[in-house]
């Protein structure tokens, strides 16, 4: 058991190897951030996003503040509660999301390629249901 929770770790850390040097433009953490809100429906709060990432909330904070500083982020007032702010890509967020968004996707994409499209998707039901299993447990 231990041995397949290790191999499978190390799955995950390939991701990041996979990357090209030098072909994103910010930290992996703050790419992440960027995409997500690149692909939010509505505008999320930072105590939700770190709910949904399962991370402190002074963990979304750290890697939203040089994101906020170069402009790429901006944070407004959440009219429906008034002591939160929501989060918003700026149009220099959105030409960062679009000019790394090959090179982030790339390991996702040699993935898909390599599983083929049926264990793919067999790969993401298991992984959010992993997500899912985690989120309760925590």
């Amino acid at each position: 058991m231990a041995d397949n929770t290790m191999r499978a770790s190390l799955t995950f850390q390939q991701f990041s190897r996979l990357l090209p040097p030098g072909a994103l433009a910010r930290p992996l953490p703050e790419l992440h951030l960027l995409f997500w809100l690149a692909n939010s429906d509505t505008a999320p709060t930072p105590s939700a996003l770190a709910h949904r990432w399962q991370v402190s909330r002074a963990a979304v904070t750290k890697t939203l503040g040089p994101l906020v500083r170069a402009g790429l982020v901006t944070k407004k007032r959440d009219p429906t509660d008034l002591r939160s702010v929501t989060l918003h890509l700026t149009a220099s967020g959105q030409a960062v999301v679009a000019e790394c968004a090959d090179a982030y996707l790339q390991p996702l994409a040699a993935l898909r390629t390599g599983l083929g499209k049926k264990r793919f998707r067999k790969l993401e039901k298991l992984l959010r249901a992993a997500n899912d299993y985690l989120r309760v447990e925590a």
